[in-house]
C-alpha cells in the first residue's frame, strides 16, 4: 500500500498487530484485484486456472501467505467482496 501526501509517498508495508484485523480484508481485495487486472491486461484470454498457475500469482504467493497467515485460496479470489464488488464498481463508473 502507498499513501501520498503533499510532502511525500509513504509505503505502508505491514500493519501493527492491533490494526491487522482491519487491514487484511482491504489488503486482500487490493492485492487480488491488482493481480487480476495486470494479468488480464497482459493476457485477456487467460482462464482462472491459468491465472492461479501464472508466474505473477506464484511470485506473490509467499507475500500473500505471510500476510494472510495461510495460502491464497480460490475462494479468496472468487469471494463476492474480492472480485464482484470492485468490478461492479469499475464497470458502473466507466459506463
Amino acid at each position: 500500500m502507498y499513501l501520498k501526501t503533499e510532502f511525500a509517498w509513504y509505503i505502508l508495508d505491514a500493519p501493527s498487530k492491533s490494526y491487522h484485523a482491519y487491514f487484511i480484508n482491504f489488503w486482500l481485495k487490493h492485492r487480488v484485484l491488482h493481480l487480476l487486472v495486470t494479468s488480464a491486461l497482459a493476457n485477456p484470454s487467460m482462464t482462472l486456472s491459468q491465472f492461479l498457475r501464472s508466474p505473477e500469482v506464484k511470485d506473490d504467493v509467499s507475500v500473500i501467505s505471510q500476510t494472510l497467515g495461510r495460502p491464497l485460496s480460490k475462494d479468496d479470489i472468487l469471494s463476492k467482496d474480492t472480485v464482484r464488488q470492485p468490478f461492479t464498481y469499475i464497470i458502473h463508473t466507466l459506463t
